[in-house]
């Protein structure tokens, strides 16, 4: 069954702790309330279940070189749909000050080594996967959620207004 929504600003439509699996593959990178979300998907799995989410990573070894030579990331240009940039250090900062109560990181992924061909490029993401062009995070919820998500963004006084549902 499918379902057009809003998810920086509506509700998911499911029960609250009752999923087991949410995956967000190249879905973040697209939003501004990236605190919304994360309140909407803790909110709806249940305690044990999980949320695999893929990023580009801003910091991957073709973006590096891309900055030494004076040339904007291709995974978070000004001109296009991507409006959030991410990197493995800050996405664990992020859950880990936020939800360290509630989650565990279980796995950490690369994929893809732009340009590379895949003989090449798998090998060097599963070495190195830090660099590699997509990470992904394999987050399991371990206790309650009691609004963390929210409440931090009432607690941290942020420079720009995100949405808390009100």
């Amino acid at each position: 069954e499918f379902v057009s929504m809003n998810i920086e600003n509506q509700l998911l439509p499911f029960e609250s702790e009752t999923i087991d699996l949410i995956i967000a593959n190249q879905v973040l990178e697209h939003t501004k309330e990236i605190f919304w979300i994360h309140h909407e998907i803790f909110r709806a799995l249940r305690v044990g279940g999980y949320l695999y989410v893929g990023v580009p990573n801003i910091l991957s070894l073709h973006n590096r070189i891309l900055g030494l030579l004076g040339i904007h990331p291709t995974c978070s240009k000004l001109i296009s749909a991507h409006v959030r940039g991410f990197s493995k250090k800050d996405m664990i900062l992020f859950y880990r000050e936020i939800a360290g109560s509630f989650l565990t990181i279980e796995q950490f992924y690369g994929s893809q080594f732009y340009p590379l061909s895949k003989t090449i490029a798998r090998p060097l993401a599963k070495a190195f996967p830090s660099l590699a062009f997509s990470i992904f995070f394999l987050i399991r919820k371990t206790g309650n959620y009691r609004g963390e998500f929210i409440r931090w963004l009432s607690e941290n006084l942020l420079e720009t207004n995100f949405y808390a549902g009100r």
